[in-house]
């Protein structure tokens, strides 16, 4: 009689494991699929967040470039304008030698402050 309620017993988890199997599988397949759909949307947040600061610090760059050429710009023509009032008994090569010194210092300035 041991032996027939054992049979039993084996036929009945047997039937309910084959029942849960069904279940299971879905479980873990969902799970997958709700992982890859955070996986997907943390890369592309990751990503955008990347571009924008990118971005951003590029175009604060491209400001501050563009600030220092037009400062430079300024500096030479003011160099250039004194040179040329003062440079009646002065040669042009001088004139020049100025204003090569003045884009020098300038450069070796911006150079030092960054």
């Amino acid at each position: 009689m041991a032996g027939k309620d054992q049979t039993r017993l084996n036929r009945i988890f047997g039937r309910l494991g084959v029942r849960l199997w069904g279940p299971f599988v879905l479980g873990g397949v969902i799970s997958l699929a709700v992982v890859s759909v955070m996986l997907y949307f943390s890369v592309n947040t990751q990503r955008d967040q990347t571009v924008f600061a990118q971005r951003e610090v590029a175009q604060r760059l491209a400001a501050q470039a563009g600030s220092y050429m037009a400062k430079l710009q300024n500096d030479v023509r003011t160099v250039a304008n004194v040179a040329e009032l003062s440079a009646s008994a002065e040669s042009g090569s001088s004139r020049k030698s100025v204003l090569m010194t003045v884009s020098s210092t300038r450069s070796l300035s911006a150079w030092n402050s960054s």
